[in-house]
């Protein structure tokens, strides 16, 4: 659908005031189209809640392009991914890198490098694996 099309990952910082009393602060990685969407998402998210005093803290663009969930099994962390394409620069003949962010939701970093290695198993460009980062991501709102 085209709405979709002009969709993009924003990372959402929240704090929230739980039923005992207690103070949180998570940050959601969520799929929408504006600033304004991406809090009403994070918003909506604790509606079902007993909750109180949500304030979103921070709303930026993610430089994430696209997240990768185990759909049989919601893991507790998110890791992000950073590879690169490297692709010949025609005017210095010169190989460059252009860096690409993917998010995985797994259990351990060891995972998320599997996961990774069958994401990227079929792709034909020349990639390297530059780095795998555990986040302070605890949600995806699609």
């Amino acid at each position: 659908n085209m709405e979709n099309e002009f969709k993009r990952f924003f990372e959402v910082g929240i704090s929230y005031i739980d039923a005992v009393e207690k103070k949180h602060k998570e940050t959601f990685i969520v799929k929408a189209i504006s600033f304004a969407e991406a809090e009403d998402k994070a918003y909506l998210d604790f509606k079902d809640y007993a909750v109180t005093d949500i304030d979103v803290l921070s709303v930026k663009i993610s430089n994430v392009t696209e997240v990768i969930l185990d759909e049989n099994d919601e893991k507790e962390k998110y890791y992000k991914v950073k590879y690169s394409v490297i692709v010949l620069d025609e005017k210095s003949a010169k190989e460059k890198r252009i860096p690409h962010y993917l998010l995985f939701n797994a259990s351990s970093i060891d995972e998320a490098r599997e996961m990774y290695k069958r994401e990227s198993a079929g792709w034909v460009s020349d990639i390297i694996l530059e780095s795998i980062t555990e986040t302070k991501i605890t949600s995806y709102l699609k």
